[in-house]
């Protein structure tokens, strides 16, 4: 019975189709593997190109970075150029991408300058780190809205290139006491968090306060305690900007002069209309329009800065301050031109 069963055609068909299923089952080609195979390259083919479209992201982003520009108000613009011109893994990835997915938002362009500033601050880090030994230069300052901060820069030598780089380390907020103390716990800080040793410490320059060149207190004998092979260097343009605040009491021209140049600021700085009337009037005389400068009362060099842009537009200054009186009696500018005026021009 059993020989007549092996012998029969249903078995040698039922032989038949397991040997066609085994083929299937055991073939490269069969649909499964070829599903499973197909999701993999579709995943990877996914994964290059969005990878390829962070890294034009990225470069976008760094290209705004060293133009200046607003990164959060010009990216999308530039991204959707880029799309209209024809970039096409842009193109394909906007078109495909859920609205939630682009990368154009602002968090994510936020994410990008992140690992931007990140990447570099990594590479400057690592050659200060390699460099044999360091100089630094910080500086205590009131900003405009009346907070205490510190610049930091470093100096060092470029291992690859041998050659002295100078790089800014960061603008610290002091706060709490402007001392000596608590300023070189502020910079012992600065330098722990950037890994780098404070005993690599060469040279610091400083100003001429008391607070930071106090022989005994003051913050160059507190680094030279944490890093004693360094030596201390007062900033010699420090010193002759502050000629200038000796002098001021001496002679009383010096004192009218800055009080005009504050006076003529303001009264150009918070009226629009009167900004207006001077930036025609040095278009009328074939000038590129400018805007005063601030004679600031901690930035003595902007002395300087605020005399040489009266002077360089002197005669329009003037024009415009005429036409102002003469169009509407002004009692502030009529006392910068009657008394202010007068003695600048002397």
């Amino acid at each position: 019975m059993f020989d007549t069963h092996f012998n029969g055609k249903n078995h040698a068909a039922a032989l038949q189709k397991q040997r066609e299923i085994r083929r299937i089952i055991d073939s490269k080609n069969d649909v499964y593997s070829r599903m499973i195979n197909g999701g993999r390259i579709q995943k990877a083919t996914s994964r290059e190109r969005n990878r390829c479209v962070i890294k034009k992201f990225l470069k976008t982003v760094y290209f705004i970075v060293k133009k200046h520009w607003a990164v959060r108000e010009n990216f999308k613009d530039i991204v959707e150029h880029l799309q209209d011109i024809g970039d096409p893994d842009i193109n394909f990835h906007l078109q495909t991408s859920s609205t939630r997915a682009t990368y154009t938002s602002v968090t994510s362009v936020d994410e990008f300058v992140k690992y931007i500033s990140d990447h570099l601050e990594g590479e400057l880090l690592s050659k200060i780190r390699m460099a044999n030994g360091f100089s630094l230069l910080a500086d205590e300052t009131t900003d405009m809205a009346d907070r205490a901060v510190m610049s930091i820069f470093i100096r060092y030598i470029d291992s690859d290139t041998h050659k002295i780089k100078e790089e800014f380390l960061g603008l610290v907020e002091v706060v709490g006491s402007k001392g000596s103390e608590n300023l070189c716990r502020i910079i012992s800080e600065v330098l722990l968090e950037k890994e780098i040793d404070i005993k690599e410490l060469r040279f610091h320059g400083l100003d001429g306060t008391n607070a930071m060149s106090g022989e005994i207190t003051g913050l160059q004998r507190r680094l030279r305690h944490k890093a004693p092979h360094s030596k201390y260097i007062n900033c010699r343009n420090h010193r002759l900007a502050l000629v200038f605040v000796h002098l001021m009491p001496k002679f009383k021209f010096l004192s009218e002069v800055d009080a005009c140049l504050l006076a003529v600021w303001k009264a150009m700085k918070y009226s629009s209309v009167k900004a207006a009337v001077f930036g025609a009037r040095q278009a009328a005389e074939g000038l590129a329009i400018v805007k005063l400068l601030k004679a600031a009362v901690t930035r003595w060099l902007s002395h300087g800065d605020a005399s040489n842009r009266v002077i360089s537009r002197f005669v329009p200054l003037i024009d415009s301050l005429d036409a102002i009186i003469n169009k509407k009696f002004d009692a502030e500018l009529r006392g910068i031109t009657q008394e202010k005026i007068p003695d600048l021009q002397r």
